[in-house]
């Protein structure tokens, strides 16, 4: 016989689980001493245990289980078979749910999604008469059919020019799958589903843009139909993409002051918007965190995401593998020791223009 510990540590179960098992009647004790009140249990047990777990798997309550253990097999069989039926059913009611929850994500297509790994791995389904260079010819007025350029109106659009490359590769922003357009709005943790149709006219080929992007950061925003021009059906690279460069071969010139580490400070839209006093203090806001500028021109940023080794020049961070020379300048403001400097991410990359420029200030360890 088995004291109700050894059943215990054996069947790794509470004893106040055996206990309650044995007061509703599903797996009671063989022996209960009078004197001292505890419980002993025959070793086949064990195996009557094992069964109420299997049981519990396939979802019988306890009370369905007490009823089963004291059932023929017939019964027994018959309660197999009702609990089989039950799940099918539960698994049909959760097809249908995963129908309405499909019919659902296409009702809100145009929406957004969660900036998640998940939304990134989103399914590519491929579009062979989207792959190439597209230019973008104005905004077709709601309500209007296509009827040449002439009657669009020209508007200016910061996608100038849409790269679909192969595959759906990621260019700047945005990515594709057939008929979507996704936008990346990093800033609001979202993506951008925008509708895109095809056609032909006059002997052209152009495309339609349904673009949500505006309402999604303003909902009083109009809606836009925007219309590209096919240029060429050209399998481009993302290298290819950026058509904006810098001269990185710059010859190295010591710059002393800036030697040592850097934390980010503050973002700023340009030079003269700089204020010590409006450093931001949560620096996990920041997407750059750090700079580390060595002797004889190495440079180290630190980004959220990932490290990189840089080079620089007195002025300069060279970034020479996506040809980007940031400019920095130094400023010591009340004994503190500031660089400002250009941000040249995608924005500049992609479209020429720099938006901001981050502060960096010298870290206190370093003199």
């Amino acid at each position: 016989m088995l004291k109700i510990g050894e059943m215990s540590k054996i069947c790794k179960i509470s004893i106040q689980t055996l206990r309650y098992y044995d007061k509703i009647g599903i797996l009671c004790a063989d022996f209960v001493d009078q004197d001292s009140g505890y419980r002993y249990y025959n070793p086949s047990k064990i195996q009557l245990y094992q069964k109420i777990v299997h049981l519990k798997d396939l979802g019988f309550s306890l009370e369905e289980i007490k009823l089963f253990l004291n059932s023929t097999p017939a019964k027994q069989t018959f309660m197999y078979a009702e609990r089989k039926r039950e799940i099918e059913e539960k698994i049909q009611q959760d097809r249908n749910r995963i129908k309405m929850i499909d019919h659902s994500c296409t009702d809100q297509e145009q929406r957004t999604l969660p900036l998640n790994q998940q939304s990134l791995e989103i399914a590519f389904e491929d579009d062979p008469a989207a792959v190439g260079k597209w230019s973008y010819c104005g905004d077709l007025p709601m309500g209007s059919p296509f009827k040449g350029e002439q009657m669009l109106e020209k508007k200016d659009f910061f996608l100038g020019t849409l790269f679909f490359l192969p595959g759906g590769g990621h260019v700047w922003t945005y990515f594709w799958s057939h008929g979507i357009l996704y936008y990346t709005l990093t800033g609001a943790n979202m993506i951008v589903p925008n509708e895109y149709r095809i056609f032909e006219y006059d002997g052209e080929t152009y495309m339609t843009v349904n673009w949500m992007v505006d309402k999604c950061i303003n909902e009083k925003a109009v809606d836009r139909i925007l219309i590209y021009h096919k240029e060429d059906s050209c399998a481009y690279t993302e290298k290819d993409a950026y058509l904006y460069t810098d001269d990185v071969n710059l010859p190295f010139v010591a710059d002393d002051f800036v030697l040592g580490r850097w934390e980010a400070f503050d973002i700023i839209e340009s030079p003269d918007r700089f204020s010590i006093a409006s450093g931001r203090r949560n620096k996990r806001s920041f997407y750059v965190r750090e700079l580390h500028f060595f002797e004889r021109g190495m440079c180290r940023k630190l980004s959220a995401s990932h490290m990189n080794w840089l080079n620089y020049t007195a002025g300069y961070i060279l970034n020479r593998a996506d040809a980007v020379a940031e400019h920095y300048e130094a400023r010591s403001i009340a004994g503190e020791d500031y660089l400002i400097v250009e941000h040249k991410s995608g924005d500049y990359r992609y479209l020429g223009k720099i938006f901001c420029y981050y502060v960096f200030r010298r870290k206190k360890d370093e003199t």
